[in-house]
């Protein structure tokens, strides 16, 4: 089995929409939003998406792969209106894909050998080497996208004279559930000269005939985010391991110290290991047990509440905001309040109104990276686009600021004049006005291996 992976600019503007507890949040449009999928070859079947803000990087590739092998069993729950399931499962033989820098980086083909899928690189400026998902996505921004709202098209030309912007109308959530309505019925189910007038279902089911397709193993399923994680080598001492500014400490790691021969506390040496971070969630580390058979690992949680559930990228941007504020980025309680003042910004960004003030985006760019900092889409496919940013918002009480803004609009209130001529009342103490989140747009997610 040999699938073709890519990321791909979808040309839509979507908008935020309603939380899965129906709280609408926003109705203004955002930045356009990127999809990572992959095909396989043979059936011409799409195995794997993940669409997300989070651009070209290592997390929208891996949890392309994990949605790819696993069962999608989500669909009937989720989606009970549409009348079919996605077929696709299993791991390949290898993934066929191009030398971007997270492709080509080491913390791809070690996501990949835990699993045991093999890769395949492409051939520079050869397009041909993979023409099936080239292919895929040319028909999906013709078929799928052709008669959407707020379509921005390939290029001005064949935009016209559409605003997007204002003429985007489809919330993202809905646009999650269209993408599997259109692949299950009506792309897995249309005859291409290119099958021989088969059908990718037809093809698909045909091909499970002869070849079992391989599923994840027992210990493969019980680890969490197996595939899309990172691994580090790190060092463990009586304070625990410390990476990237954070601490991570159990009584688990200690007693695996007591038990790591002459490596650990009883030489009163750092004990060296090897572990892995999620990279949907900094705030636990995964910690190989050495010499385990068969190998085993251990959670380990970092020490600083506020880390948890937060993504590597989420971490690197509170920790940057902390530096350029001259903070310490190992205080919990400084890296709490970052992670709030940016969170709240990026709701303000997207068209949230916090203060009362009647808040419109502040532009396609920076909307979108708004989204990606307030976790929209991050959970995948598989979850409300928006249940990440309902948790983050319950959590800090963000909801009883709107309901306290919809009752300022009811009553008299001369709003304040900001800068670039938009309407808002007076920030919140400790505003981060001097830092925008239009700085990290482009900064693509990396496969550095950690200190």
């Amino acid at each position: 089995m040999l699938w073709e992976m890519d990321h791909h600019v979808v040309d839509l503007i979507p908008v935020l929409g309603e939380t899965p507890l129906g709280r609408m949040l926003s109705t203004c449009g955002l930045g356009r939003f990127g999809i990572t999928a992959a095909y396989d070859v043979h059936s011409g079947y799409p195995v794997g998406f993940y669409p997300s803000f989070e651009g070209t990087g290592l997390l929208p590739a891996l949890m392309c792969v994990s949605h790819g092998v696993q069962e999608k069993t989500y669909v009937a729950t989720r989606f009970p209106h549409i009348e079919g399931a996605l077929l696709g499962s299993g791991k390949p033989v290898k993934i066929r894909y191009d030398r971007a820098p997270e492709f080509v980086g080491r913390q791809m083909a070690l996501a990949l050998g835990r699993v045991g899928i093999g890769f395949e690189l492409a051939r520079p400026s050869f397009p041909d080497d993979k023409p099936y998902i080239e292919r895929h996505f040319g028909t999906f921004s013709r078929d799928f996208l052709g008669w959407m709202k707020g379509r921005t098209g390939s290029s001005p030309r064949t935009r016209g004279a559409a605003d997007p912007m204002q003429e985007a109308r489809i919330e993202l959530d809905d646009i999650v559930g269209l993408l599997h309505e259109y692949l299950i019925t009506v792309y897995a189910r249309r005859k291409q000269a290119g099958l021989d007038w088969d059908t990718p279902e037809q093809r698909w089911l045909r091909g499970m005939r002869s070849v079992t397709p391989r599923l994840l193993t027992p210990d493969e399923q019980a680890r969490i985010d197996v595939i899309a994680s990172i691994e580090v080598e790190v060092k463990a001492g009586r304070e625990g391991i410390r990476w990237q500014n954070k601490f991570y400490q159990s009584p688990a790691l200690q007693e695996l110290r007591r038990t790591s021969g002459d490596h650990g506390a009883r030489r009163k040496r750092m004990t060296p290991l090897t572990a892995r971070v999620p990279l949907r969630n900094v705030g636990v580390m995964y910690v190989t047990v050495p010499g385990a058979r068969p190998p085993c690992e251990i959670a380990v949680p970092c020490t600083k509440a506020a880390a948890h559930g937060r993504t590597r990228w989420q971490d690197e941007v509170v920790e940057a905001l902390l530096l350029r504020k001259k903070k310490d980025p190992t205080s919990a309680a400084d890296y709490e309040a970052g992670f709030e003042q940016l969170f709240k910004r990026s709701l303000d960004y997207m068209g949230v109104d916090l203060d009362g003030s009647g808040s419109k985006p502040e532009g396609a760019k920076a909307a979108a990276t708004a989204a990606r900092f307030a976790g929209v889409m991050v959970d995948g496919v598989s979850e409300h686009a928006l249940s990440r940013v309902e948790q983050e918002a319950v959590r800090l009480d963000v909801f009883k600021e709107v309901e306290a803004s919809a009752a300022k609009l009811a009553g008299p209130q001369v709003p304040k004049v900001r800068k670039g001529g938009a309407a808002s009342t007076a920030q919140a103490p400790m505003t981060v006005d001097d830092i925008d989140l239009s700085d990290f747009l482009d900064e693509v997610e990396d496969d550095r291996d950690g200190d």
